[in-house]
């Protein structure tokens, strides 16, 4: 978003209030000119930064805490693999729908929506949606594609 090599040392961005202060990007040029911007995120927006980055540079992040809130999630709905879990990205998806329903399409606005069910190395392959998958990163791949055609379909529609 910010076309910057990202190089910075690994370490707990968990509660960093800025990420990439001095950078500019597209957010925040789209917010000079007016953009309500919103990233919706199936994992803890704290989670490497993204909090930080998000806020830093105008973003309104609706993330895993306010997703729990808002849906009642239950532990069917979320995604658990190499110690990271978030909600299924196919929740995620069927929520910005619900969102761009009702947004003021008059105004610009941008959308953001990083996945997670792709996270390595082992991925998360949501069974519901995407029937007669195995369990395996290819699968997962597979399956966050599928979720994304049928959004971007819908989107075109």
């Amino acid at each position: 978003m910010c076309g910057v090599p990202l190089n910075v040392r690994i370490g707990n961005y968990f509660n960093m209030q800025n990420f990439l202060s001095s950078a500019s990007c597209i957010s925040d040029i789209l917010h000079n000119l007016g953009y309500h911007q919103i990233a919706l995120l199936g994992y803890d927006s704290r989670f490497a930064g993204s909090a930080g980055f998000f806020r830093t540079h105008h973003i309104n992040a609706i993330d895993f805490h306010n997703f729990k809130e808002m849906l009642n999630i239950n532990n069917d709905n979320l995604n658990d693999f190499s110690g990271f879990w978030g909600i299924k990205d196919s929740l995620v998806f069927d929520y910005a729908k619900k969102y761009l329903s009702h947004i003021d399409s008059t105004k610009p606005f941008a959308l953001y929506i990083p996945t997670a069910d792709t996270y390595f190395p082992e991925g998360y392959v949501d069974k519901a949606y995407c029937k007669g998958l195995d369990t395996t990163y290819n699968s997962a791949i597979k399956c966050n594609d599928k979720i994304i055609s049928d959004f971007v379909s819908w989107v075109q529609r």
